[in-house]
């Protein structure tokens, strides 16, 4: 009993997260060292035009998106020199039809924007954002932030018209390493990032992805071809409706290890996986606290656990989809979309329970202005959810609610109180 009640203080000291404040967005990861066009000179980019006349060449530059540019000709491959930050202005940047080709580029900040190739031609060309090497040629320094990028909803039946009409939306390949992909949103698309080319393309790139929202995307998320990488604290929301086709998340090929901490996935027919079927060595990955709520658990081998050289946080994963959803994406930078949330009270004492362990029916007092925009749920261990408590059976004249627990197997449970803003979970045990 003691042991238990050890471990019971020890989880829900760790399970008790409030996201009050923004978060830190400074860089963290693979990508630690890129400062991109910083020191360099300020440019307003108000047409494609002023876009292509200043992003070639070595020299520092601070590249400001205002308003949407388009590309010419149903879409253009764009060639970005080294040492540049290209950044949307505010909440409505927007690049269409243009893909970002880092090609022996150096030293590169994307931060701010969305982007689509909705319309192009460009057909296998159509990756948002290419990274790649030619000859002995490196790519390292990169950092992709904040950004939005979409195309269109995939959906049955599975043709290679539809899954081949836009290509990736960040291709990273060959001599490439070194970055941080982190805070953006990827939505509506069939093959969202591919790192490695070919089976022989197994390159040890070293790149991060962190507090990244995948919604409605069918697969590479990433597809990871050798080397090391690591993934943590993002969510995936896959793709339901009997019109859709399942979706797939990590998939670890040729021999590749990646650290994937504190994910979460929902509606995942894979999600840390090898697809056997389509590579000549299978990959690996170090899996731990990762949440599955009505998806596959981690089928890919396990590989060691490496040591990463930087220092970086993670948030709790039964958190990850309320700060992942409100923090991702643009307009976020300076917190003005979602300062709001700042001034919505939420805390610790927002509601409590008893007994714990519980063994039929469970007591909650809930101390909150407004029920009308909030909602409970009870998962499991494995982050399924197993009861959604109706916030509107509160007992006359009070704030308490009875939920009966009798039909759940005895273990650890999290309840979780979201506020329509900000949530709070708290871990209980049912005998």
């Amino acid at each position: 009993m003691k042991r238990l009640f050890t471990f019971l203080m020890i989880t829900l000291l760790s399970a008790v997260a409030v996201q009050a404040q923004r978060p830190d967005f400074s860089l963290v990861g693979f990508g630690v060292g890129t400062v991109g066009g910083t020191g360099g000179t300020e440019v307003q980019i108000k047409t494609y035009a002023d876009l292509a006349a200043n992003v070639t060449g070595t020299d520092k530059k601070i590249l400001k998106i205002n308003g949407t540019i388009t590309g010419p000709n149903g879409g253009v491959i764009l060639d970005i020199g080294s040492n540049k930050s290209i950044i949307g202005v505010g909440s409505t940047a927007m690049l269409s039809m243009i893909n970002l080709h880092l090609k022996n580029s150096q030293q590169i900040i994307i931060q701010n924007l969305k982007m689509s190739m909705i319309g192009s031609t460009l057909g296998s060309d159509a990756d948002l954002i290419a990274i790649e090497t030619t000859s002995s040629n490196t790519v390292k320094y990169v950092w992709i932030d904040h950004c939005e990028l979409f195309n269109v909803r995939p959906t049955l039946p599975e043709t290679a018209a539809k899954k081949d009409l836009y290509d990736g939306m960040i291709d990273i390949k060959k001599s490439s390493s070194l970055i941080t992909i982190s805070w953006c949103y990827f939505h509506d698309h069939w093959k969202c990032s591919l790192i490695g080319f070919t089976d022989t393309d197994v390159y040890d790139r070293k790149i991060t992805y962190h507090h990244n929202y995948f919604k409605n995307i069918k697969s590479r998320a990433p597809s990871y071809r050798g080397g090391t990488g690591h993934i943590y604290n993002n969510y995936f929301d896959g793709l339901v409706g009997s019109d859709a086709p399942t979706s797939d998340a990590i998939n670890s090929r040729e021999e590749a290890c990646l650290k994937t901490e504190s994910n979460y996935f929902k509606n995942y027919t894979n999600t840390i996986y090898t697809a056997l079927d389509d590579v000549v060595k299978p990959g690996f990955a170090y899996g731990t606290n990762n949440i599955f709520e009505n998806s596959a658990a981690q089928t890919a081998g396990t590989c060691s656990s490496f040591s990463t050289p930087y220092n970086y946080k993670m948030d709790p994963t039964a958190n990850i989809p309320n700060i992942v959803v409100a923090w991702s994406g643009v307009g976020k930078l300076d917190g003005s979309v979602v300062t709001n949330i700042e001034n919505v009270e939420i805390s610790e004492n927002s509601f409590s329970f008893y007994p714990s362990p519980v063994k039929d029916l469970l007591t909650m007092e809930l101390n909150i202005d407004d029920i009308s925009n909030s909602n409970l749920t009870i998962k499991d261990n494995t982050g399924k959810t197993v009861l959604t408590p109706k916030l509107a059976d509160l007992l006359a004249g009070s704030n308490t609610l009875q939920i009966d627990m009798s039909q759940l197997k005895s273990g650890v449970y999290h309840c979780i109180l979201f506020n329509g803003y900000k949530n709070i979970s708290k871990t209980l045990v049912k005998e």
